[in-house]
């Protein structure tokens, strides 16, 4: 894996990783609440948005790797001519100059 990738890869899943953890947090203290308060509102909040930012960077940390395994057996030239043809270059160009 190349540095670039690896640090995308790595920054993702620790994202990912880290609001897991939150979620479950969160989940086990909303369960352990007897009654509703005000403190169950804030904890759904923070569970469900803990969880959708876990699901969002798990399907990035994915995405990453996936085309880091098509640039490594297509080639870059031709992994980023695809990607141009579907509309996507700009996207990735400045996170290929960043690292």
């Amino acid at each position: 894996m190349t540095i670039r990738t690896g640090y995308v890869v790595t920054d993702f899943s620790w994202i990912s990783m880290l609001n897991y953890y939150e979620a479950k947090q969160k989940y086990e203290q909303l369960s352990s609440l007897e009654y509703m308060c005000g403190e169950t509102v804030e904890l759904e909040r923070t569970l469900r948005n803990s969880t959708i930012v876990t699901v969002t960077f798990s399907a990035m940390t994915l995405e990453a790797f996936f085309n880091y395994y098509a640039a490594r057996k297509l080639g870059d030239k031709l992994f980023y001519e695809n990607l141009k043809a579907l509309g996507q270059r700009e996207n990735y160009s400045s996170l290929q100059n960043s690292y």
